[in-house]
């Protein structure tokens, strides 16, 4: 979680480069523990700090990698709130591009 915070402050105070290696080192580390749910926010927060930055298509693959983890954790009104969000977004920033996230995910 320190690793979290740590990359959301330095990208709220414009250090980019050493926000993406707090976010990456925050994804490793939940993954190394076993913190689904952590994995899952800490991509969720980097997938928007790329969308953000001019990177959508990576940003849209660290948003997917977050459902999918949010997904296994049993967070499926996260998962149905977040493609909402995303396909808008998505939808807004380049309408020729947009596969809807909902498509890849059966809501329970």
């Amino acid at each position: 979680k320190l690793l979290l915070l740590k990359a959301e402050r330095s990208y709220s105070l414009g250090d980019i480069p050493v926000a993406e290696a707090l976010y990456k080192l925050s994804i490793n580390s939940a993954r190394e523990h076993k913190f689904i749910h952590e994995e899952a926010l800490a991509y969720e927060l980097f997938g928007n700090f790329k969308m953000e930055n001019g990177q959508s298509s990576i940003g849209k693959k660290h948003l997917d990698t977050a459902c999918e983890l949010y997904k296994k954790w049993g967070a499926y009104r996260k998962v149905e709130s977040m493609t909402k969000s995303t396909s808008a977004e998505l939808a807004r920033s380049s309408p020729s591009s947009v596969k809807l996230l909902s498509q890849k995910f059966t809501i329970y």
